[in-house]
C-alpha cells in the first residue's frame, strides 16, 4: 500500500493503524535482523567472520527455538504466551544465560538431541562443520563433548548455511517495482517460513503468528532468528 496513492476510508483508519502497529511490534526483531543482513550481505552479521559462536547461540540461530535450557523461566514464557511481546524474548535469552553460567540449569533435552545429531553428521563427514574449543582448536568429532566449552566459527557456519542448506538463506535482494525497488525488510508484513516457538507459545495458540513448529531458520521475507 502506497500512502500517496491508496486512501484509507475514515471508517477503517483506526483499525488499519492498530493492525499495522501490532504487526510492526511482532516483527520488530525479525525486521531488525533482516535489515542488518541485507546491509552487510552476511547471514550472521552480529559476529566477526573469525569469531567463535557459542553453542546456545548456534542452536538458536539454526532452529529458531529460544528455549535451550531445562528451566527457561516459566514467568517469562507465560507472559510471552499472553502478549507475544518481542522484548520478552531478550529477557528470556538473558535469564537462561544467567542460570546457565551459575550451573543452575542443564541444557534442554531438545538441544542435546540436535547437537548429538550434528556431531554424528560430522563423524560420518556428511557436513564440513567442526566444533572448536575456546582457543579455536578443532575438536575431533569422535571426542567426548563438553558442550559448555564448544564453539563454532561464524564464517564456517555461514558458508555451510549458504552452500549446504540454500533454502535456509534469507531473501536479501530488493524487490523491483514500477517506481523503483523495495527492500525486503520494509514490507508491510514479514514472517518466518519456519521457526521453533511452539514449545514457547504452546500448541493451543493456533492464531499466533509464531505458531508453526519446525526446525528451520529461513524466512519468506525474514532473517535468521536473533533476539
Amino acid at each position: 500500500m502506497v500512502e500517496e496513492l491508496n486512501r484509507i476510508p475514515e471508517l477503517f483508519l483506526d483499525i488499519v493503524n492498530r493492525t499495522l502497529d501490532r504487526a510492526a511490534s511482532l516483527t520488530g526483531p525479525l525486521r531488525k535482523t533482516h535489515k542488518l543482513q541485507c546491509e552487510t550481505g552476511r547471514l550472521l552479521p552480529w559476529y566477526k567472520a573469525d569469531e567463535l559462536v557459542t553453542i546456545p547461540d548456534l542452536y538458536i540461530h539454526l532452529t529458531g527455538n529460544p528455549l535451550w535450557t531445562s528451566q527457561p523461566g516459566e514467568n517469562l514464557t507465560e507472559q510471552y504466551r499472553k502478549t507475544f511481546d518481542p522484548t520478552l524474548l531478550q529477557e528470556l535469552y538473558e535469564s537462561q544465560w544467567k542460570h546457565h553460567r551459575r550451573n543452575n540449569t542443564r541444557l534442554a533435552a531438545s538441544m542435546y538431541v540436535f547437537l548429538n545429531r550434528l556431531q554424528r553428521l560430522m563423524r560420518s563427514d556428511e557436513i564440513p562443520l567442526r566444533f572448536r574449543n575456546a582457543s579455536g582448536r578443532v575438536i575431533a568429532p569422535t571426542d567426548r563433548m563438553d558442550w559448555g566449552g564448544a564453539y563454532m566459527r561464524a564464517s564456517e557456519l555461514e558458508t555451510y548455511i549458504a552452500t549446504g542448506t540454500p533454502s535456509k538463506v534469507s531473501d536479501m535482494r530488493p524487490i523491483p517495482t514500477a517506481s523503483g525497488s523495495i527492500q525486503p525488510w520494509k514490507f508491510m508484513f514479514i514472517h518466518p517460513k519456519r521457526l521453533g516457538l511452539r514449545d514457547l507459545i504452546g500448541s493451543a495458540e493456533k492464531n499466533s503468528p509464531l505458531a508453526e513448529r519446525t526446525s528451520g531458520m529461513d524466512f519468506a521475507l525474514g532473517a535468521i532468528f536473533k533476539f
